[in-house]
């Protein structure tokens, strides 16, 4: 509740513990629906702009955004738009291997 607003003087507010479980419920199905989404790039063929290298992997982005790591590449291929196969999904990150 923040004091000032008109819907601090609202009556039958929610209370705290609730609005926390309710919180955590809709992050934890935010996270299933993404981790499903990234699956079903699974196999896929992706571009993806090559933005870093940290610890041997290159790092970067779909053109919708996600996250993509490549890894097994022998050359640098930093600030190039490459094809990349994705092979699997490790929590928010998509892993790819250059075709």
């Amino acid at each position: 509740m923040r004091e000032g607003t008109k819907a601090a003087s609202f009556p039958n507010q929610v209370l705290p513990e609730i609005k926390e479980e309710r919180s955590r419920k809709i992050i934890e199905l935010s996270n299933e629906i993404q981790l499903e989404y990234n699956k079903s790039y699974i196999g896929k063929a992706v571009n993806v702009l090559v933005e870093e290298m940290e610890d041997g992997i290159f790092k970067g982005h779909t053109a919708n955004y996600l996250n993509v790591n490549i890894m097994n590449v022998k050359e640098n291929i930093e600030n190039e738009i490459v094809k990349v196969k994705i092979i699997d999904v490790k929590n928010d990150m998509l892993l790819g291997k250059v075709e």
